[in-house]
């Protein structure tokens, strides 16, 4: 028994040390900041942007409730629940997507990735504040038509 523990011992041993470590950045400290500021930069825009996803699904219940209850042209507020969905749709693709670079890769690549990040969810903001502009001129004018 004691013979079969110390052979399992050895075992695992030989079997763990044949594992690599984790591979080491190879960034400077300037890198390693710019990144940070990368990072934060496009994850303001995210949070600032995620703040309207539940303005988006109440708007488009709004507007869903108008279209039963109303005379109001339903092609227009199809357009407006289109534009909503689009955006909450978008919002969520950008979240599937993204990863935050490890220090481990090319610094150039993991620079052009997050500058590219940033200028996609800028686009998702862009989208989720026409939509709900304009999903908002449309309820008042719903609003006002049936008053």
């Amino acid at each position: 028994m004691k013979n079969s523990f110390y052979l399992l011992a050895t075992f695992f041993l030989i079997a763990c040390s044949g594992v690599d470590a984790p591979p080491k950045s190879t960034w400077s400290e300037e890198q390693i900041s710019e990144k940070k500021q990368l990072v934060n930069d496009l994850m303001a825009v995210h949070d600032s942007t995620m703040e309207y996803m539940d303005e988006i699904h109440l708007s488009i219940e709004e507007l869903n409730s108008f279209k039963l209850r109303s005379n109001a042209d339903s092609s227009i507020l199809d357009s407006a629940i289109g534009l909503l969905e689009v955006a909450d749709e978008s919002m969520m693709q950008w979240m599937r997507t993204y990863r935050e670079p490890k220090d481990t890769v090319d610094f150039a690549e993991a620079r052009k990735y997050l500058l590219g990040q940033k200028m996609a969810i800028e686009q998702v903001e862009k989208q989720t504040d026409e939509a709900i502009s304009f999903s908002s001129k449309i309820v008042e004018y719903v609003t006002d038509s049936i008053h």
